[in-house]
């Protein structure tokens, strides 16, 4: 999972074309819903559990790069990864731009990443006055899925990709 999701990310690098090393230190959280990563200590967090599904974002100072984690209930468990995945799309009404060799990640990657199932999709998006590119990944196990959102302002050239890389090589499902 991490060449295949982390190469997302590095795409994040290409797009952003920075090369800036990544000064911050990098810190544990771990989650109580089942899942841990490591975080810039110069990152802020917020935690919001009030929609019913816990949910945690750190997000740069200045608000141009973000990582955030929801994890909700599966209510049919043979439903897959990509199948969530295409839902969220078609809710966002957005397209994958990966290539579909890239969407469904090698099994050993997804076993490395503590999950049963995952798939990926990066987009491009408008918020407000920004252009965004979004990478959602989605992780399997167990009674749960696991949504884990890489967003950055397209061109911010401030180094983001190497912090939401190391974010995203860290993400792993801990819950049994």
């Amino acid at each position: 999972m991490r060449k295949m999701l982390f190469g997302c990310v590095s795409l994040f690098a290409i797009m952003l074309m920075t090369a800036a090393a990544v000064s911050a230190k990098m810190l544990n959280y771990q989650d109580k819903a089942g899942f841990k990563f490591d975080y810039p200590d110069d990152w802020t967090a917020s935690v919001d559990d009030s929609v019913g599904v816990p949910n945690v974002t750190y997000s740069s100072s200045d608000g141009l790069a973000a990582f955030g984690v929801y994890v909700y209930p599966m209510n049919d468990k043979k439903i897959t990864a990509l199948t969530l995945l295409e839902a969220t799309l078609d809710n966002l009404e957005a397209q994958n731009t990966l290539p579909k060799n890239q969407i469904i990640p090698p099994s050993a990657e997804i076993k490395a990443a503590g999950a049963a199932d995952a798939a990926v999709a990066v987009i491009e998006t408008r918020q407000g006055d920004y252009d965004m590119i979004i990478t959602i990944s989605i992780f399997v196990k167990g009674k749960k899925y696991y949504m884990h959102v890489q967003s950055v302002v397209k061109n911010a050239d401030k180094g983001f990709a190497g912090n939401l890389s190391k974010m995203a090589k860290s993400f792993k499902i801990t819950a049994k």
